[in-house]
């Protein structure tokens, strides 16, 4: 009977020991120093790729970071170099340990968490600073989007084919390049606007100018005859009136031989015109043919 109690004793002990005072077990991250906060302060390895967006260069590398407040706030690049706040704004980490970082430069860098403070890193300081020459001329080139008049134009005055250019480098060349394109375009524009005002002032003369002016005065009377040319055609024009007429474009209704307002315009570069009453009387012949004629109307 004492020992059939004991049993019972310890089946019940082992019952409520399967049952009673059990904890969930806590979640568990790849990442040491990772909770369910974010990541804790300290350094962390990171797999770091780099963006250039100006020149097109990119690359992947092994660095550490500082993390404070989850977010990373520093970027070291070996041999002292590195990036922080001056320079970037910090990026919160998410729940997988990525982030990215652009630079005040418009650098870009997406970052991963991979473990712990890296042992070894990449030393890559001088190649993001953009000292180390990475390029020919002729890659340089073709990744900024060189045209073929350009490149020619380096190859003839300043670079060789094979040249060897930093990024640094590569940056200036585009630098030099915008410059040029700019100039270019300004030069483009001025000259746009000279053949255009060129071109108003070949299509007032086409539409009317006067190639000969002739007057006389008999006894306080002014007589006046103008031979305008207009489309190829020439016509001549009595006056009327005593102001007088000076040569430049002339605005009038070449199909119209009874009285009509003549504007005359002197200075191409002005808008005024001066107003005068005219009279077609002849039209067709040559200028020196209708000069013969003005004496048949003001007997010069």
């Amino acid at each position: 009977m004492k020992i059939k109690s004991l049993i019972y004793v310890f089946l019940f002990s082992v019952t409520l020991t399967s049952c009673g005072g059990s904890k969930e077990s806590e979640p568990k991250y790849a990442i040491e120093g990772q909770s369910e906060n974010g990541f804790e302060e300290g350094k962390y390895c990171a797999k770091v790729d780099y963006y250039n967006p100006k020149t097109g260069t990119s690359n992947s590398y092994k660095l550490n970071v500082d993390v404070r407040d989850n977010k990373v706030v520093k970027i070291y690049f070996g041999n002292s170099g590195y990036l922080d706040s001056d320079h970037m704004t910090p990026k919160t980490l998410d729940e997988n340990g990525k982030c990215k970082i652009y630079s005040d430069k418009n650098y870009e860098y997406s970052i991963e968490i991979t473990g712990s403070e890296c042992s070894f890193t990449d030393n890559v300081s001088s190649e993001i600073d953009g000292d180390t020459p990475i390029f020919t001329f002729l890659q340089c080139a073709n990744t900024i989007g060189m045209s073929q008049k350009e490149i020619d134009f380096c190859l003839k005055n300043s670079y060789s084919a094979d040249q060897m250019l930093s990024e640094k480098d590569c940056n200036r060349l585009l630098d030099f390049i915008f410059d040029i394109r700019r100039e270019e375009a300004r030069y483009q524009q001025e000259m746009d606007e000279i053949r255009g005002k060129q071109n108003d002032l070949e299509n007032e003369v086409n539409n009317g100018y006067v190639q000969r002016m002739k007057s006389f005065s008999i006894a306080g009377n002014l007589c006046q005859m103008l031979i305008i040319s207009k489309k190829k055609k020439n016509y001549l024009l009595l006056v009327r009136g005593n102001q007088e007429c000076t040569m430049g474009t002339a605005i009038f209704d070449e199909y119209n031989y009874d009285w009509q307002l003549v504007k005359i315009k002197e200075d191409p570069r002005i808008l005024h015109y001066s107003g005068h009453y005219m009279k077609i009387v002849s039209s067709g012949g040559s200028v020196s043919s209708l000069e013969g004629e003005m004496s048949l109307y003001c007997g010069f």
